[in-house]
Order: C-alpha cells, then structure tokens, then sequence
C-alpha cells in the first residue's frame, strides 16, 4: 500500500515502540545504478526500501539518507524536558510523518484543543525535513497544521553532510521552535473568540479570495463551496457553542471542517472499502502536507489579518504570516 497511516489507539512514548507499531521501523539504502552497456557504477544512486525493495527515490553519490528511527529520536529527545507521547505515524510513497502530543489548552476557555507538534520529512526529496505545530479541535475533530514562520527556520535546515550529532541538534532546535510557535498560536485562537465575524464578512474577507466566484460563471463549484462553509460555520459543534458562535474562532472552525470532513468524501458511497480506506489516507496525508494544508493556512493568515484589523491593540503581542 502506497499510503499508510497509523493512529495509535493508546498513546505510546518510546520513539523504537511507536516504530514497530507504526510498522515504519524498516530502514532504507542507497545502492549505485549501473550502467548497462560498461557495468560501471554512475554517480546517480537509487534510495531502496529495505524490506519492500521499492524504490523511493533518486540522488547524487555522497548522500546520506535519513531513517525513520532518526526521525522519530529527534522527537523522542524532545521527551527529556516535556511531557509528551507519539500519538501517530504514516508514510505516503516516499514521505513520513510522526506526531506527538505535547498538552491540550482550552480556546476562549470553552473550546478544547489537543496541541501536537507534526514532524515531517521524505525519502524522495519532496519534503523539507520540518517541524510544525498542529492542532486538533475536539469538539469537532478538525485537524490543522500551521506553519513555522521561513524566515525562522531556514538557516536550521538538515544538510546531507550532517553528522548524527548535528542532524539531533538541528532537529532538537526545530522543535523547540515549533513549541515557541504552538504558544503563540494558542494565544492567536483565545483573541480570535473575542472578533465577531459575519457570514458577510466571512465571505468578503476569506471565501472570496480563497474561492473566487467568477460572473456569470456557469460552473457553480466556488459558489456551492463557499456556501457549504457558511453552512458549516453557522451549524457545526462550534458554531452551537454560545461563547464562540459568530465569532472569527467559529468562522476559522467551520473552514477547517470542510476540508477535514466534507472534501473527498462524496463519492465514498460508491467506492469499495479499499478505495475508502485510500482516499481517506491520502486525505488525511492531503491535510499534513498537501493542498489541503496549504490552503488552510491561507484562511487562518486571511481571518487573523481581518481579526488584526478589529482590534490591532490585542493582537499587537503577535506576529502574523500575512496571506
């Protein structure tokens, strides 16, 4: 199966544990490709997995692949100072995620999140080697991933001529950023229960530009789009809460169940459960590190610079990614 994702039904805390139960504690190598007409070696090398031979990727002699358990011991460093457990892992054909959970904190003291830090990295080169903040609602099981600020991490990228010892630091220092950026997100989601926010405006400052309605347009799919998500905004477990129902928090929520819950999903009744069960992988790994993620993180810089505009004296404490 090119996709698998595993959610561990009891949190578990050793980084070798979580590997067997993932089954993701298979490693990887590099072998030389030949040349078919001399025999020789060239300098361009396959990444083979280990115990399924598939091949992941292609690169340069002189790289130095990363395993999954360095992986995932980069987070298991993280558990000497912090309280933490793996709560989940999956790969997609060449990439890996693993995520742990660091607490919980209750949004507008009403609305609890399970705070968790996402560490993401791939075999075949798609995926920077990162650590993010990610953030599950559970009221409603929406689920988003934001985005170390660039700036910030890009004279912390793991380089292939990185001992163990350096690639550890690096990735300790990753995670302690993600962490600084998981607390000042918490703060962001507590102002935004305080800005009232309309389906007009909603629309105006978010749906529109994230879904651009065209005049005329005979195809209706960014109208219907942008009219399912006031619908969930309005009727979803968080717009039913009295203390964050109209505000951005709600509006925030009701964009992220869209794409937690409804993208992808209709036409699951015609599929068979294998197909489900696929679809439902590649939606979430879509959720992580695809489309899906990208876009979310574009609604939460639209909705906090619309948030910014109604009270810039709260929410001057913090520093935003403007969209």
């Amino acid at each position: 199966m090119s996709v698998q994702i595993t959610r561990f039904s009891q949190p578990i805390s050793d980084a070798g544990d979580a590997l067997k139960a993932a089954k993701m504690d298979w490693n990887v190598s590099l072998e030389p490709v030949l040349n078919p007409r001399t025999g020789k070696e060239t300098a361009i090398h396959w990444l083979f997995r280990d115990d399924t031979n598939e091949v992941l990727g292609e690169f340069r002699k002189g790289y130095t692949p990363l395993q999954n358990r360095e992986h995932v011991e980069y987070l298991a460093n993280f558990a000497y100072d912090n309280d933490f457990q793996f709560i989940g892992m999956g790969s997609r054909r060449g990439q890996f995620f693993a995520q742990i959970k660091i607490g919980e904190h209750m949004v507008g003291g009403v609305s609890p999140t399970k705070n968790i830090i996402t560490g993401l990295f791939s075999h075949d080169g798609t995926l920077a080697t990162s650590y993010h903040p990610t953030n599950t609602v559970i009221v409603c099981q929406n689920t988003f991933m934001a985005n170390v600020a660039q700036a910030q991490i890009e004279g912390m990228k793991f380089k292939k001529t990185k001992s163990i010892l350096e690639r550890m630091e690096t990735g300790i220092a990753l995670i302690e950023l993600a962490k600084i950026e998981n607390s000042n997100l918490m703060g962001i989601f507590d102002m935004l229960t305080k800005i009232r926010m309309s389906p007009t405006q909603l629309k105006e400052f978010v749906l529109d530009r994230l879904y651009p309605v065209q005049v005329d347009a005979k195809n209706k799919k960014a109208e219907n789009i942008q009219n399912k998500i006031i619908e969930i905004v309005e009727f979803n477990d968080n717009g039913q809460i009295p203390e964050v129902a109209g505000t951005a928090w709600a509006a925030f929520n009701g964009i992220t169940n869209y794409f937690n819950h409804v993208i992808g999903t209709g036409k699951a009744d015609k599929m068979t459960e294998s197909d489900r069960l696929d679809a439902a992988m590649d939606r979430e790994f879509n959720l992580i590190s695809g489309d899906a993620a990208k876009r979310q993180q574009t609604a939460f810089q639209m909705i906090t610079e619309f948030a910014e505009t109604q009270n810039p004296q709260s929410f001057a404490a913090f520093s935003f990614p403007k969209a």
